[in-house]
């Protein structure tokens, strides 16, 4: 589930959102400069040819980012989203006659039309339900007739759950300690638990991929940390809050090879409380904990093929089996990511069972349970594959059958052994031998012509970049003492009325970005007058032979040392940077939102408000990248638009920052930056 910026082809009304355009009230004074000097007299012409004539789409190509900037300066050219520009390359509206007299003036440029390109390929929509043969060979992929009038909750305790329209998460809880100032927007470092929600819950919009099931509560526990690791306490914590919670299922894609009794007594815990617990099996080897407690669904893993994954774990506490290779969803940044394991397969199963459950809210779970096992379909030697695959549609089919006899048979102790269903699955396994899907691609929210060039590990090196200025390690955290990376408008420390302009730094630390992705030697972009000196140091002295008190050795760690890794990194803390600012910089009923409040994501203070925008202004940059042009942030990227603010909050002196860093964008943009901005309001440290 993504959002989608390209104009589809049945979709006549999108707008030209991404070129820069000639002001209306300054379109005159394009032709007023280039004929600066010529007989007066002319100017009722052109003025009479600009009145008829109708304005198209030109490119104009300049030998540097310096030169058209001097050009754009010079005929008020303004920039709007610039998605498609590149720092020596714009495209705004003209006549004919004014691109004439444009590439006559300056001999410099290449003014022509933008043309359109056509493909060679076959035209598609980003919507890939019918690549995902995952759904269809459970038979999840069809519309059930349930009318959810109670959601069932489901917790998800794994790395967190990306803040996302696709994917709804009730309440979310991280347990990794010294990030609970991480944003929601990429708080899940490796992605797994993002992936896992998508399975379970992603919408059906017809937009990328769709979940199992929308229609649940999620809750999502971050017990996993960047390498995707926790201590067992930490899961225990996770486990006593969803219970706590009064959760229907926990899914735990997570899984340690030896017994631990203090878990085993959380997971008793949950099940006393009624909760379903649906567990990965484990990657190869013998059944890990807590798949391996009695009390839990354990879940093994099956390819497109319909036979058992080579690293799916064996034994005899495996209950079902579910897909588990080449599976999509929804990852970073919202993008489709390809993955698999049994951790995949786990949430398959949740999936149904929420499906199952929301027919009766009030059946227990181990009928949820016996109804799963009973009714899959069964596929050979049961240490491999457990009870089978599981059938929603066969389940569903069968669960009043099966509800009567359970109830009829309470007494028993172990009802799926003393219970026999009528008819056994006996549907044909529909497997799928043409699927050719990479575990490890990923796709943005870009028409598939235009695939990005994003591997999943420079999205991890994306994520690690918007993380690092709030890590320690690096001497960059903290919002009082290094504003400049954390969006904030004010040293604290020193004097409340020394401003930042965290726009000028969000644009500086993408330019640093720019620097390293195509030059094989860093060195400091120039400063301009656009940036004041303070912000430009700062950022500066805290960039070049790593960031920070950090090497890049130390930045990278695992990954490559290379210029393009250096500039993902970069790229990721002017994202942070940016969204910090709906953080830090945001004012709630005239007064600044305190740190705490800040990074609260409920409707007390425009929660969900100032996360859109904050999401807005990155997938601004974020829709460069993909498409691996090196391009920068624009101030145009902070023109947020009503309808995602809301008018629920303001930004600290949002207006005069704009201005200060491109006046001709703050003017093109005046009315949407000044319905945002603030310039009095109550200061509070």
């Amino acid at each position: 589930m993504i959002q989608l910026e390209y104009c589809k082809e049945k979709r006549r009304t999108c707008k030209m959102k991404n070129k820069k355009v000639l002001s209306t009230s300054l379109s005159l004074g394009l032709s007023l400069a280039l004929l600066i000097g010529n007989v007066s007299g002319n100017m009722n012409n052109v003025k009479a040819k600009e009145q008829g004539e109708k304005k198209q789409i030109y490119m104009i190509q300049a030998s540097s980012e310096e030169k058209l900037d001097e050009v754009e300066h010079k005929y008020s050219i303004a920039e709007t989203s610039a998605v498609e520009n590149t720092d020596s390359v714009s495209t705004i509206y003209l006549t004919t006659q004014e691109a004439k007299e444009l590439n006559e003036k300056e001999k410099n440029l290449v003014v022509e039309k933008d043309k359109v390109m056509h493909g060679f390929g076959k035209k598609t929509n980003f919507d890939l339900t019918d690549e995902q043969w995952n759904l269809k060979m459970i038979h999840a992929n069809e519309e059930t007739e349930t009318v959810v009038k109670d959601k069932i909750k489901v917790a998800i305790i794994d790395s967190g759950i990306d803040y996302s329209d696709d994917i709804q998460v009730a309440e979310r809880k991280n347990f990794v300690p010294d990030e609970d100032k991480v944003s929601v927007l990429y708080e899940d470092g490796s992605g797994h638990g993002t992936s896992v929600a998508g399975i379970i819950a992603a919408k059906d919009n017809q937009m990328g991929i769709t979940g199992i099931n929308e229609n649940v509560e999620l809750y999502s526990a971050k017990v996993l940390d960047r390498n995707n690791q926790a201590p067992i306490s930490r899961v225990i914590q996770a486990i006593d809050w969803a219970v706590e919670k009064q959760v229907n299922i926990i899914n735990m894609s997570l899984g340690v090879s030896s017994y631990s009794s203090a878990l085993h007594e959380a997971v008793k815990r949950a099940k006393q409380n009624g909760i379903l617990i649906v567990t990965a099996a484990g990657n190869g080897g013998k059944i890990e904990y807590p798949a391996a407690f009695k009390e839990t669904i354990a879940v093994g893993s099956i390819g497109p093929d319909g036979k058992v994954s080579e690293a799916s774990s064996i034994g005899n506490m495996l209950d079902l089996v579910a897909p588990g290779e080449q599976i999509l969803s929804t990852s970073a940044f919202e993008g489709v990511m390809a993955s698999g394991g049994t951790s995949m397969a786990a949430p398959h199963v949740t999936g149904i069972a929420s499906v199952l459950w929301q027919q009766d809210k009030n059946v227990s779970a181990d009928f949820i349970k016996y109804l799963l096992c009973v009714t899959a379909k069964k596929l050979g030697d049961e240490t491999k594959c457990g009870n089978g695959i599981v059938d929603l549609q066969y389940a569903l089919s069968h669960y009043d059958e099966l509800k009567k006899q359970y109830e009829e048979s309470k007494e028993l102790q172990n009802v799926s052994d003393n219970l026999e269903i009528d008819s056994v699955n006996e549907h044909d396994l529909e497997t799928f031998d043409d699927v050719d899907i990479v575990e490890g691609r990923w796709e943005g929210n870009t028409h598939l012509s235009f695939a990005t060039k994003l591997t999943g590990d420079d999205l991890k090196v994306l994520k690690k970049g918007a993380t690092l200025q709030d890590s320690a390690s690096t001497g960059l955290n903290g919002k009082g003492a290094h504003p400049q990376f954390h969006g904030y408008h004010a040293h604290i420390t020193t004097d409340k009325n020394v401003y930042v302009n965290y726009i000028a730094c969000y644009v500086m630390l993408s330019k640093m970005a720019v620097v390293y992705a195509t030059q094989k030697n860093y060195a400091d972009p120039a400063q301009g007058n656009w940036i004041n000196s303070a912000d430009y140091k700062a950022l500066a002295n805290a960039i070049g032979g790593g960031v920070g008190k950090l090497s890049w050795k130390q930045v990278l760690e695992k990954y490559t040392i290379s210029q393009r890794n250096k500039a993902l990194i970069l790229y990721g803390m002017a994202i942070h940077t940016a969204t910090d600012s709906f953080a830090h910089s945001a004012v709630f009923n005239n007064t600044r939102l305190t740190d705490k409040q800040g990074h609260v994501t409920s409707g007390d203070y425009a929660g969900s408000e100032r996360l859109n925008a904050a999401k807005h202004v990155a997938n601004k940059l974020i829709m460069r990248i993909k498409k691996n042009s090196y391009d920068r942030g624009y101030v145009a990227d902070f023109a947020v638009p009503s309808s995602i603010h809301k008018n629920k909050f303001k930004m600290a002196s949002i207006s005069s920052m704009a201005n200060a860093v491109n006046s001709n964008t703050y003017q093109s943009n005046k009315a949407t930056f000044d319905a945002l901005n603030i310039a009095s309001f109550s200061y509070v440290k």
